[in-house]
């Protein structure tokens, strides 16, 4: 298979259960960060191979990686990749799940909806050998050797069946505990507080100013250091996180979801989604939709 930049997907059916992998440079590039802050519309799964780096949340939570771990980010999680030295040898993937049509029920998708249901925020597992699974797919989906695809196939549901064991084994999983330290504490959790009361109104940085009792510059500045974000760009960021939320839970029409969110105009909501995530609304639903 020949990476060109553009994401491949790769099905894997196991019983009734569907994944549908997503691979892009985070998987066929062996040396590579996201230092911004972002987040997905699927589940990712990061695997550390060789030296160590920090999955940092914009929530101020900090998972240190090690060669052998692997940390399962849940979607709408914004978090961001950073080394200090030197750089990581990681991989990345990107997966959905959902029940096939006509399939006889095993109880497997039963159980892996349990399972990523209480995935709220980042967990970790110890496995080298799972880290050594999907080297060997990058392996595979790069060559053209006999029976490639049959081998990648069968790899994948091995990857799937063993994470699924683990995480079935409350004990395998950790969740991040540092925190917030900085000066920036105090005024982080009241512009969380200001954003999630008021994300879907007409805000302006001036009303979150007003808020701190800060000049439009001191908060620029402020917001930049804590988040790496303009006003704007962090009130879509939480008017995007909100519509993951409802698209996977609520049936609600999705132009009313853009109006709940504060979105005056469908189409101002259906461009910024396609934007942030590369996807748009329907396809997110669609993908993550339980069939």
């Amino acid at each position: 298979m020949n990476y060109n930049g553009i994401p491949v997907t790769f099905p894997t059916r196991i019983s009734e259960l569907e994944f549908n992998t997503v691979m892009d440079t985070g998987f066929f590039g062996e040396y590579t960060l996201t230092p911004e802050i972002h987040s997905h519309p699927y589940y990712e799964l990061l695997a550390a191979l060789r030296n160590d780096f920090r999955v940092e949340m914009l929530d101020g939570g900090v998972i240190s990686m090690k060669p052998g771990c692997l940390c399962i980010i849940p979607p709408g999680c914004f978090h961001a990749t950073c080394a200090d030295d030197v750089m990581p040898e990681k991989l990345a993937v990107r997966f959905s799940f959902r029940r096939q049509r006509r399939a006889d029920d095993s109880g497997l998708y039963r159980l892996c909806n349990d399972i990523f249901a209480k995935i709220t925020a980042p967990v970790t597992i110890y496995s080298p050998e799972l880290c050594a699974n999907m080297k060997e797919l990058r392996q595979e989906l790069t060559n053209s050797k006999i029976a490639s695809n049959e081998l990648v196939q069968s790899l994948f549901i091995q990857l799937y069946i063993r994470m699924l064991r683990m995480l079935d084994t409350p004990e395998q999983s950790i969740s991040p505990v540092q925190t917030l330290t900085d000066d920036n504490n105090t005024r982080y959790y009241k512009i969380e507080i200001f954003f999630t009361d008021h994300y879907n109104e007409q805000i302006t940085e001036n009303d979150l100013a007003v808020e701190l009792g800060l000049s439009k510059r001191q908060l620029s500045r402020i917001l930049r250091s804590i988040y790496g974000m303009s006003f704007r760009e962090k009130l879509i960021d939480t008017r995007m996180s909100k519509a993951l939320v409802l698209l996977r839970s609520s049936g609600s029409p999705i132009d009313e979801i853009a109006n709940l969110i504060g979105y005056t105009s469908p189409s101002g909501f259906h461009i910024a989604f396609k934007k942030r995530f590369g996807v748009s609304a329907g396809e997110y639903r669609r993908l993550s939709s339980e069939k």
